[in-house]
């Protein structure tokens, strides 16, 4: 128990993403170890490049007007249990309180606080992914190099920014809340297999490879299958066969997750890539690319099976492996649900967060 030391957490937005959610964690076993936790997020966008056109800008301040006025509906999913959460006009001393820890993620909040935040403690940037996306790389790398309490999310992510940028950081491995995520009554060798994914719009997330497989399957299964789907946005490739779930709450997703005997994740790259990790924490028998953490909380072919982003044959041929061996889908169903649980511990990864104060 530490007391009233004050923890502040500063977001850009509070939206759907697996980045903002482990934030949210963070914040709720933070607070129930004693720590007065306050979350922030900010009205004004941060500059991405060296030379932003006011197009890109304005189009940010338009998504900005968006997760606003969903603010309430998101913080209702993140179930965030009386964390106090403020939007500010900008990150700045007049708006954010003096604190004893700052934390952050998103990499341009780096150049404000350098500027500004001398007076708020020690500073922890976590870094969930290696965010080239819409970025200037030497922006990007630069932050790395401010001088912050660097934290990475795998080993895979500690060597990468090693390579790129020549820093070090600490490897803290999400967690996972097996309060909720968990399948006590999971049924195997039912009649029909249940196969799910997440569906995006972005293409690094592989969901036209998934569609792509199930494709290739559909008509030789379809009486031994069923298909199912969550989303927040308009599907790039709707097909019929599927059952698609609209901005589904976390209880909802877990329920997915549950009803799920096969679950497939095809992104491209990812720093920790929390979806496998959920889906086999509910016993799902996953198949994944391998990229970012899972291949240091699940093992190929023993609690998961992996195929190359891309390769839909390989995940075409994974998905007919399951269908057909039922005992091989409880098998790596269950030793997937069992190394999710010894390796992604919330309560120790908080105690490693909290070892760096």
């Amino acid at each position: 128990m530490q007391g009233k030391k004050k923890i502040n957490i500063l977001l850009l937005s509070i939206y759907r993403n697996g980045g903002i959610r482990i934030l949210f964690e963070y914040a709720k076993y933070l607070k129930k170890s004693g720590y007065d936790v306050r979350i922030y997020h900010t009205l004004k966008p941060y500059r991405q490049s060296e030379n932003e056109s006011i197009i890109r800008y304005l189009k940010r301040i338009k998504e900005k007007i968006h997760y606003l006025l969903h603010n309430g509906s998101y913080l209702k999913k993140y179930d965030y249990k009386g964390i106090r959460t403020q939007l500010v006009p900008c990150i700045s001393d007049l708006f954010v309180r003096k604190s004893d820890v700052t934390i952050f993620t998103y990499w341009p909040i780096a150049y404000k606080l350098k500027k500004t935040f001398a007076s708020k403690g020690v500073i922890i940037y976590l870094i969930q992914a290696y965010e080239t996306w819409e970025a200037s790389l030497e922006m990007l790398h630069e932050t790395y190099r401010m001088g912050f309490v660097n934290v990475v999310t795998s080993e895979f992510l500690k060597n990468l920014l090693k390579e790129k940028s020549g820093v070090d950081s600490e490897v803290i491995m999400n967690g996972i809340d097996f309060e909720k995520y968990k399948n006590e009554n999971k049924i195997f060798n039912k009649d029909k297999i249940t196969i799910g994914f997440i569906d995006y719009r972005v293409e690094f997330k592989g969901t036209k490879d998934i569609i792509s497989a199930l494709d290739l399957i559909h008509d030789e299964y379809k009486d031994k299958i069923r298909v199912i789907s969550f989303k927040s946005e308009v599907s790039k490739y709707p097909r019929e066969y599927i059952e698609y779930f609209d901005n589904p709450n976390d209880e909802t997703i877990i329920d997915i997750y549950c009803r799920c005997d096969i679950f497939i994740s095809a992104s491209y790259e990812e720093g920790f890539y929390l979806v496998p990790a959920e889906a086999m924490a509910c016993k799902c028998a996953c198949i994944s690319t391998n990229v970012g953490a899972v291949s240091e909380y699940a093992e190929d072919g023993k609690s998961i099976l992996f195929f190359k982003p891309g390769d839909v044959e390989t995940l075409k041929n994974k998905i007919k492996y399951l269908i057909d061996n039922p005992e091989e889908l409880k098998r790596i169903s269950l030793n997937g649900y069992n190394s999710v649980r010894e390796k992604l511990d919330w309560e120790k990864s908080v105690e490693k967060l909290i070892s760096l104060f």
